[in-house]
């Protein structure tokens, strides 16, 4: 379900804002969260599903993302489920190999 955050000021967007608008586009189709950034607020995402989110890859690890997106995704393949990975900055610099 679609949250109102409040608008950006001063220009300023806020990951619950990229939340809202990721869950807007989504829509109603099954949908797993495979990686967030740290900067991630858990309540602005609803888990109704244990595919909804598979975890994190913990311990701080930085470049994980883009790996655990692929690997994710493929074990979804045939599922009927949309594969969605959240990576910071840190995760693309460290993991751009596995684009």
């Amino acid at each position: 379900m679609a949250r109102d955050y409040p608008k950006p000021a001063d220009g300023q967007l806020l990951v619950d804002h990229m939340a809202d608008s990721l869950r807007r586009a989504v829509g109603e189709r099954p949908t797993t969260l495979t990686h967030v950034s740290l900067s991630w607020n858990g309540a602005s995402w609803a888990f109704a599903h244990p595919l909804d989110y598979i975890g994190s890859d913990g311990g701080g690890g930085v470049g994980g993302g883009p790996g655990i997106a692929v690997g994710a995704a493929l074990a979804l393949k045939g599922s009927g489920r949309l594969a969605v990975a959240v990576c910071g900055d840190g995760d693309f610099m460290m993991g751009v190999t596995a684009v």
